[in-house]
């Protein structure tokens, strides 16, 4: 039978309308399996991804995001698999609504530090989990109503009215419980993000480390017109010498605070594990807020506002380094001073290093870029209209003035893909044409703490060869933290530069030392090799014998002698036992008033019968 255009258009519907919801099922199942396998094999920007760092910040750093991307591309693909096929409806219930929360999180915790773009997709990614919870939903209350029983139970009128009736009440409660735990979340966000900060920092500042991590606020700045908070590395060894050391100054990301380059960068801990390993000399680490007087977001990058309302660069060059300096025990020259930031830290650290050389010798840029424009938004409010301030803070422009002579040393790296590609390849060609040294290095990975944290090991590796390549500096004993001691100059153009020595990180205390002084030989005096006085006529092998006095001969004037030491029979010849009974006959000759002389005698005779039985010399005839 032929079927019109119409009846089969209709058949077509009907059919559809049964297995549409199959089909969005599986079409769901397919977007969540292939996020899954994205996550799986470490793509950046996905809804796990994010999911996972989140997960790291509710569990204060516990559960790490690369531990958690394979859980969570697990539990994503068991999910993937309960939608796809209706009878595992109830499992992708229970798997479902957790997850839809996790996808929800990000846009609530991370709000305002996510591109526009970002939040749309994130956004997008919780419309279709939701779709896919309530197809669940209703594919598990199908599978109740199919069970034997339930559907003449539920058709029942009474039932009926009692269960629309219950739904109403469920419904309208379950809005009201929303509304509330909304508003009460916005209410309470601000004040979870004070708790959940300390509660980090107080895990950092509390860790175990041979080193010392300190926060200390500065004292009131003339510039700024607040206290600075500073967090300060003391590598291992700081207390127990007078040694100084060379700084590294860390600078955080835009928007951003101090906080982020120890807690979520952790670069004291990777500074202590190369130095434990020796792969670098100990260094002190220094951080501060460079943000804006207005908090985190208030973005300054490390720069003077052209209206002098805060002038961040000014401050670090005439209050923080000098405090620095007199506060801990730094060598304080250019030569031994290293700039090194992440994203616009990067950038700062480079644009401060080349306007100040006087300061810095040494900068360090991991993934940050290198011309004004490309932040200029931001720019825009702190340089103000295009002209010689921007030209001025631009490094592509900045480097073409810079000598060999001055002395600079420049690190650069930046992820595979960034944006910033070609920009990065110029100015390192920049470098390489000014001839000034430098290495430059594109690394798998992206724009995040994880990257960072991966290569300030490289940074450190850099900074640390340029340190060595510095003259030797005359260490400064009895200087003491607090007190500004004189330091000698560096050494003049022309001489020898000889790289210092690998600092030793358990100092030779002085109980210590005379074990390992050389061994003299037998009579020779400490000062001298030659025999001590009275023993050039000594054979190899004989014990020499010490000279005795007249008195002694004579046995008038002289103390009993002692008993030899306990665990000395071989060499004495003389038992406990017997000791004791010389000693016994000496206390009774006191208590009986007899002549003591006659009872040392008698024992030292008994000693001198037992020492010619072990075949050691008579010092009584030797003495005769």
């Amino acid at each position: 039978m032929k079927l019109s255009p119409r009846r089969l258009a209709a058949r077509w519907v009907r059919h559809l309308a049964l297995s549409g919801p199959q089909v969005l099922g599986v079409l769901l199942g397919l977007y969540l399996a292939w996020g899954a396998l994205l996550e799986r094999h470490g793509a950046a920007g996905t809804a796990l991804d994010y999911a996972s760092r989140v997960l790291s910040i509710l569990s204060v750093g516990r559960l790490t995001e690369a531990a958690n991307r394979p859980l969570l591309a697990i539990w994503e693909g068991l999910l993937a698999v309960g939608i796809a096929f209706p009878r595992l409806s109830r499992l992708a219930l229970w798997l479902g609504w957790p997850r839809l929360i996790l996808a929800i999180l990000p846009l609530v915790m991370l709000r305002g530090d996510l591109p526009v773009a970002t939040e749309q997709v994130l956004a997008a990614h919780v419309l279709l989990l939701g779709v896919a919870v309530v197809l669940t939903g209703s594919r598990a209350w199908e599978s109740i109503e199919d069970a034997p029983g339930v559907a003449e139970l539920v058709a029942s009128p009474v039932l009926t009215r009692q269960g629309r009736a219950r739904r109403q009440r469920q419904v309208l409660g379950g809005g009201l419980a929303a509304l509330v735990l909304a508003a009460a979340g916005k209410a309470m966000w601000p004040t979870y993000l004070k708790w959940f900060h300390r509660r980090q920092e107080t895990a950092t500042l509390s860790q175990k480390m041979s080193g010392r991590l300190i926060k200390k606020s500065m004292p009131l700045s003339p510039l700024l017109k607040r206290k600075i908070t500073t967090w300060v590395y003391l590598p291992p060894g700081y207390e127990r010498s007078h040694q100084r050391y060379p700084v590294v100054y860390v600078m955080h990301g835009m928007p951003g605070e101090v906080r982020d380059c120890f807690v979520k960068g952790q670069v004291h801990n990777t500074s202590e594990q190369m130095i434990l390993s020796r792969r670098i000399l100990p260094v002190i680490l220094v951080g501060w807020d460079g943000e804006g007087p207005n908090g985190p977001t208030d973005i300054t990058e490390y720069l003077d506002r052209r209206d002098g309302t805060w002038q961040m660069e000014s401050f670090m060059v005439q209050e923080l380094v000098p405090y620095i300096d007199r506060t801990y025990r730094t060598q304080a020259r250019p030569e031994s001073r290293a700039l090194a930031g992440v994203s616009a830290g990067g950038y700062a650290a480079v644009n401060l290093l080349l306007k100040h050389p006087d300061v810095w010798k040494i900068g360090a840029s991991l993934t940050g870029f290198f011309d004004p424009s490309d932040d200029a938004e931001n720019m825009d409010e702190i340089l103000g209209p295009r002209g010689a301030l921007w030209d001025a803070n631009n490094p592509m422009q900045t480097v073409e003035a810079v000598t060999p002579a001055q002395n600079l040393h420049i690190y650069a790296d930046i992820g595979a893909g960034d944006e910033l590609s070609q920009e990065f390849a110029r100015f390192c060609a920049l470098l390489r044409s000014r001839g000034i040294d430098h290495a430059c290095h594109v690394f798998p990975g992206r724009h995040t703490w994880e990257y960072w944290s991966t290569h300030f090991v490289d940074a450190l590796q850099f900074i640390d060869a340029r340190f060595r390549l510095a003259p030797a500096q005359p260490q400064v004993l009895g200087a003491t933290p607090g007190v500004e001691a004189t330091v000698q100059p560096p050494a003049a153009l022309g001489e020898a530069v000889v790289p210092r020595e690998p600092f030793s990180h358990e100092p030779l205390s002085p109980p210590v030392a005379p074990l390992l002084a050389p061994r003299l030989p037998l009579g020779a005096s400490p000062l001298s090799t030659s025999p001590a006085p009275g023993l050039s006529g000594l054979k190899a092998g004989r014990t020499p014998r010490r000279p005795r006095s007249a008195a002694g001969r004579s046995g008038a004037g002289v103390k009993p002698r002692a008993g030899p030491t306990a665990g000395s029979k071989r060499s004495s010849g003389l038992s406990s036992g017997k000791r004791g009974r010389v000693g016994a006959r000496g206390d009774a000759a006191h208590r009986d008033g007899r002549d003591v002389s006659s009872v040392r005698d008698g024992a030292r005779g008994q000693v001198q019968r037992l020492r010619h039985r072990a075949g050691q010399p008579d010092r009584s005839r030797a003495g005769a």
